[in-house]
């Protein structure tokens, strides 16, 4: 788990269709014609995006938001998560298994399982990339499902922006105008009642 395997098996997947994204035995179709370094930095990212590992993450800040509701200097009514990239698909996963989370900030992160939606308590906010097809071509399912639940769910897409489009340490993919507009929206979203 260095960076540099990260980043290279996160290039794979981002330089890969969406389709070959999404299918498990397209994504090992497509593994097995790279480099045996590309492999092993795939593998290695891949071994930690499986949704078992996901849900243990968001069960781990689960504990986190317990614990902080216990501390006096904490308003329990008003704990956020927000979470970019992977993060932001474990805040989304987190939303479902914390009946208290008071708001979830979703960067670019994947659905949560679509079929919990229904025990998510807190209000959602997401913002995503147009130029981010395998994340952003599945929103309009969750703001469906988060719909037909009543739940409170706003998204914004920015039109040129790819994924990690917040992410000023990457030039290849930072978009400041989107960034910006973005944080604006994060500090709106946490400031209302």
């Amino acid at each position: 788990m260095t960076p540099q395997n990260i980043m290279a098996g996160m290039q794979i997947l981002r330089t890969a269709p969406p389709e070959v994204q999404r299918d498990p035995s397209l994504l090992a179709s497509t593994l097995a014609q790279r480099t045996p370094e590309e492999q092993k930095a795939l593998k290695t990212l891949m071994s930690v995006m499986t949704a078992e590992t996901r849900h243990g993450f968001a069960r781990d800040i689960l504990g986190a938001i317990r614990y902080l509701e216990t501390r006096p200097e904490v308003d329990a009514h008003r704990i956020a998560s927000l979470g970019f990239c992977m993060g932001g698909g474990i805040t989304a996963e987190v939303a479902t298994l914390a009946p208290n989370l008071w708001k979830a900030v979703i960067f670019y992160g994947e659905n949560p399982p679509l079929d919990q939606v229904e025990n998510i308590r807190a209000r959602v906010l997401g913002l995503y990339g147009a130029l981010d097809p395998r994340i952003t071509d599945t929103v309009p399912q969750f703001a469906e499902a988060m719909k037909a639940h009543g739940k409170s769910f706003v998204y914004h897409v920015y039109p040129d922006a790819p994924h990690a489009f917040f992410n000023d340490t990457r030039p290849q993919t930072y978009r400041p105008e989107a960034a910006q507009d973005a944080w604006q929206r994060v500090l709106a979203f946490l400031s209302e009642a």
